[in-house]
């Protein structure tokens, strides 16, 4: 798996995050930071300001961000005294993100609405101050949507566009999104203040309950007051706490909907296969990004489907690999222009298979079987042709045996996983091998193969590596900068990756012994605002070794120096 640069203003999707991100959850809580040793806690504190002036009364919440799966666990909430300071006491040293809650209040510039906050990284018995808010009042814009008639269009989502200073545009994600009611009419609340364009519709799409439940179908981009070009769409601009009425939006006919529909059959005998899922992916006229539209879909006892709802355009629908026939089968591309799409053929052809054995190093039987028990294990094999890397997964016994099926061809990669969401991750991959030979470069599989002996062996890590990232030769604007890492004698080409604090701080914790690459360069970023992509050009690569001892914390600083 090879973490590449983002073509689009995207998080970069990382080795080791494709699986965590299917357990991802969020659970909220109101209990205080733990207090279990007072000596190692530490303190975060900051002002609330709100158009520069000291704010009484604003709530700010404490998340604990785990270190495994990125899940925010709401800690603590505290509230601002009466001249806007706040201070959480007793913090346990981690990653917490530091949220004013203040729905009517908005961070000015602040794209990420649905997520706002500054992260913040506590050492033990470290106090971090400074994490200062300055809030302005959120603005509100409000419209109706009609159709050419002068009808109402209920129940579509409504987007706003900011446009930065040199004049591009992003969309803006609210903590709500807006939608049309009954009569056409939306309300977007929670804007900062900005310059926007207002849009509904898409540029392509797809409506899965069709005119037979009663839906409009599908509109085509069109912009305030009735643009399908953003160049010709009226801009409007949001103050501090002002509402902007009537920015309303004009549009055509609902584009006509489609059915697809075909077969999946094994590609040896052409013989049907029932209950295999299917994904389908909307791409762009350029082909240059795609749109999941998702799945849920399957094939019936005869291996026949029908997707019904889809507008003109270009897609992909590929099947999901089917372990219980042991198959997986290639995606299959088309384009919808004015009639029905029929006589598909999705050929499944038989998987890999891996099989072999987990041990923890150092621990007894009694203690393995206990803990390999709930553990799983994934192996996932990139594809230029699939949206994201094809993975298969499955239960490790108690005695260490597994067996994962469904594998398409190519370069796997193995991982270890807690299988409770709330569990953390306590153990890492020291090493694999097969039949006796160590494997440091990961294990290709081919068509159909079945690879037997794989041993994992997996150690559980107690040392970590804290760090600060300096920036020299200006700051980064728009940009949100994280540091990849791997063992050095892991694969060469798999990272993982931890986000940047507020202070340019980082940890990486749960760790085993050994010696450990660090890196950041353009390939290590998310997009907050189109200066990101002007900063990307100005990223070097930097690289860092660190050595990690059991039980022991590396310290270690990254200087990034940016290019003039």
């Amino acid at each position: 798996m090879k973490v590449k640069p983002p073509m689009r203003k995207s998080l970069v999707l990382l080795p080791g995050l494709v699986l965590a991100g299917f357990l991802l959850g969020l659970a909220a809580s109101a209990q205080e930071p733990s207090r279990s040793d007072e000596n190692l806690s530490g303190s975060i504190s900051g002002r609330i300001t709100v158009s520069q002036k000291g704010a009484a009364g604003i709530g700010v919440e404490l998340l604990r961000i785990d270190a495994s799966s990125a899940r925010r666990i709401s800690v603590a909430r505290v509230a601002t005294d009466r001249d806007g300071r706040y201070e959480f006491k007793n913090v346990a040293p981690g990653r917490y993100d530091v949220v004013p809650v203040a729905p009517a209040l908005v961070v000015p510039n602040e794209v990420q609405a649905a997520r706002p906050g500054k992260s913040v990284t506590v050492a033990p018995g470290g106090s971090v101050a400074g994490i200062d808010f300055d809030l302005v009042p959120a603005g509100k814009v409000t419209g109706r949507v009609v159709d050419l008639d002068g009808q109402p269009v209920a129940g579509e989502s409504v987007t706003l566009h900011q446009i930065s200073d040199d004049g591009t545009t992003r969309p803006l994600s609210l903590r709500s999104v807006p939608r049309t009611d009954a009569q056409g009419v939306y309300v977007a609340s929670g804007v900062p203040p900005g310059r926007y364009v207002v849009s509904v519709g898409s540029l392509y799409g797809f409506d899965p309950a069709g005119t037979s439940a009663g839906r409009h179908g599908v509109y085509a981009l069109t912009f305030h007051p009735h643009a399908s070009d953003p160049a010709k769409a009226s801009v409007i601009e949001v103050p501090a706490g002002g509402e902007i009425k009537g920015v309303d939006i004009t549009v055509g006919p609902p584009r006509k909907t489609y059915e697809i529909s075909g077969r999946v059959v094994y590609a040896e005998t052409g013989r049907p296969i029932s209950r295999v899922g299917l994904i389908l992916v909307a791409e762009s006229e350029d082909g240059r990004s795609r749109s999941t539209i998702g799945g849920g879909w399957r094939s019936s006892p005869i291996g026949e489907f029908k997707i019904a709802g889809a507008v003109p355009g270009r897609y992909l629908i590929y099947p999901e690999s089917d372990t219980l026939t042991n198959t997986y089968g290639d995606p299959v591309r088309f384009e919808i222009k004015d009639e029905n799409i029929s006589g598909l053929e999705i050929r499944m052809q038989r998987a890999a298979v891996i099989s072999g054995t987990v041990e923890i190093e150092g621990a007894d039987q009694a203690e393995s079987s206990v803990k390999l028990a709930r553990l799983g294990i994934s192996a996932s094999v990139a594809s230029d042709e699939q949206p994201g890397p094809g993975s298969s997964a499955t239960r490790i016994n108690s005695d260490g045996t597994f067996r994962i099926k469904g594998l398409r061809p190519g370069k796997v990669s193995i991982n270890v996983f807690p299988i409770s969401r709330t569990a953390a991750r306590e153990f890492a991959i020291l090493g694999m091998e097969r039949n006796g030979v160590v494997l440091r470069d990961g294990l290709e599989i081919g068509r159909g193969e079945e690879i037997t002996g794989l041993r994992v062996v997996l150690g559980a890590g107690s040392g970590a590596i804290r760090g600060q990232v300096k920036v020299e030769n200006g700051p980064l604007e728009g940009i949100r900068l994280y540091v990849l890492w791997r063992r050095v004698d892991g694969e060469p080409d798999r990272y993982w990756h931890t986000e940047l604090d507020a202070e340019g701080r980082f940890v990486i914790e749960k760790l085993t012994a050994g010696d450990y690459e660090l890196m950041i360069g353009p390939m290590s970023f998310y997009v907050t605002s189109e200066a990101g992509r002007q900063t990307m050009s100005r990223l070097p690569t930097i690289r860092q070794n660190v050595t990690v001892a059991p039980g022991k914390e590396a310290n270690v600083t990254l200087t990034l120096a940016l290019k003039k």
